[in-house]
């Protein structure tokens, strides 16, 4: 299983993850466009983490989202430290609306 810790993409003294462009840097740093649905990814979020904004979470993982749908997405990525469910319920249903408009 692969891992990335997301206290690598934090920036110094901050606990906070916010910026489509933030996210856009991070998914291209982790190489995320290379994911398949075999991949198994466990992503690490710092337990010290004040905030996951949504535009961070959508620059970072929304294109893996609308290339492989979220059913994929729940098989591949298993998030652990501090909780952000709220954000990645808000990131999948986000991708399945773009996904619906793109057909």
């Amino acid at each position: 299983m692969q891992r990335i810790d997301l206290t690598d993409y934090t920036m110094p003294n901050s606990r906070v993850f916010s910026g489509v462009g933030r996210g856009q840097q991070a998914a291209a740093d982790a190489n995320l466009c290379l994911v398949s649905a075999d991949d198994r990814i466990e992503v690490h979020v710092p337990e010290d983490t004040v905030a996951m904004c949504f535009s961070f979470f959508r620059g970072m993982f929304g294109s893996v989202i609308e290339r492989l749908g979220r059913d994929v997405f729940v098989q591949i990525f298993k998030f652990t430290g501090r909780d952000i469910a709220r954000v990645v319920e808000a990131g999948l249903s986000d991708g399945d609306r773009y996904r619906r408009f793109q057909k």
